[in-house]
């Protein structure tokens, strides 16, 4: 067990931790009441963006998936620096419909959700 002044120093930043993640989590929570923007500079909804990614169109730059996040545009390569999966697992949580994204030669497209084929 940590006593001391050293003990405080770990509290001190185990409350910051807390903080800024019961922050994050608010934020998230507001930024998915609000409308949603244009997705990748196109007013489309998701449904017709997903119609178009599936039939070979094209996916959408890290530009174009940073406005779906609700992210700065440099967060994406910051973000998927850290794995497929990490990257995948992330822009899911933030996704408005849930989706988990992958990169493609340099477009990024949304994996196959659960009960559908590729």
């Amino acid at each position: 067990m940590f006593t001391g002044a050293y003990s405080d120093n770990v509290g001190g930043v185990e409350r910051r931790i807390d903080e800024a993640e019961s922050i994050g989590q608010r934020t998230r929570q507001k930024l998915q009441s609000l409308p949603r923007s244009p997705i990748g500079g196109q007013n489309e909804p998701t449904q017709e963006l997903l119609q178009n990614i599936e039939s070979g169109d094209a996916g959408l730059s890290a530009r174009g998936l940073a406005n779906r996040l609700g992210v700065a545009h440099p967060t994406i390569g910051r973000k998927q620096k850290k794995g497929a999966d990490m990257f995948a697992a992330w822009s899911k949580e933030l996704d408005p419909d849930g989706l988990a994204w992958e990169l493609r030669g340099d477009k990024y497209y949304p994996l196959p959700t659960q009960g559908t084929e590729s």
